[in-house]
C-alpha cells in the first residue's frame, strides 16, 4: 500500500533532489521502482498517481526518469511505452500535451525526446522532424515576433541536447 499523496511528480522530485545531495541510496529503490509499476496502464503510459491513473505524455516521462535513475527500466515494455510516446507526435515534428491536440510545444518536445532516447526507441525520422519543429519556435528562430517564453526556451535547449544537436 501506498501514501494516497504520493505520486510520480513527487517521486521524480525527490529522486531528483537525493541525487544532487549524493544521497540516492537513502531511498528503498525496489519500494520505488514497485510504486512506479503500480501506475502502468495498458496503453503503455503511467498515472500520475493511486487517485489519478490516467496516463499522460508528462507522467510516462516522470515514470521514465525514475525508472532510469534506480536502474529499473527492465520493469518497462520499452517497444508498448514507445509507441504511447510516439503517439504525441504532431505534423509539425513536435510534441503535444495531448494526443488529439494539434499544437507542440518545447516542454513536451523534450519529455518524448528524452522518453524515446533512454529506451533506444528514438528514431532518426523523429530526430529531424524534432528539429525541423525545434527551428521554427521562437526561441530558435530569429525571425520570429513571438515573445519567448524562457520555460519553453529551456526545453527547447534540453531537446537539442538530448538530440546531441551541435548548431
Amino acid at each position: 500500500k501506498y501514501s494516497k499523496d504520493a505520486s510520480l511528480l513527487y517521486t521524480q522530485s525527490a529522486l531528483e533532489t537525493l541525487e544532487e545531495l549524493d544521497a540516492l541510496n537513502a531511498v528503498d529503490a525496489g519500494k520505488a521502482k514497485s510504486f512506479v509499476v503500480s501506475l502502468k496502464n495498458s496503453d503503455g503510459g503511467f498515472g500520475f498517481s493511486q487517485n489519478s491513473k490516467t496516463s499522460t505524455l508528462q507522467t510516462t516521462y516522470y515514470a521514465v526518469q525514475v525508472l532510469q535513475s534506480l536502474g529499473g527500466l527492465d520493469l518497462l515494455d520499452r517497444a508498448k511505452t514507445a509507441a504511447y510516446v510516439e503517439g504525441f507526435e504532431k505534423k509539425s515534428g513536435g510534441f503535444g500535451f495531448v494526443r488529439v491536440a494539434r499544437v507542440a510545444t518545447p516542454r513536451n518536445t523534450y519529455m518524448a525526446l528524452y522518453v524515446l532516447k533512454t529506451l533506444g526507441a528514438l528514431s532518426d525520422a523523429t530526430r529531424k522532424n524534432a528539429l525541423k519543429f525545434l527551428a521554427s519556435t521562437p526561441y530558435l528562430n530569429e525571425k520570429s515576433r513571438q515573445m519567448p517564453q524562457l520555460n519553453e526556451l529551456l526545453y527547447a535547449v534540453e531537446s537539442l541536447n538530448v538530440l546531441n544537436a551541435e548548431d
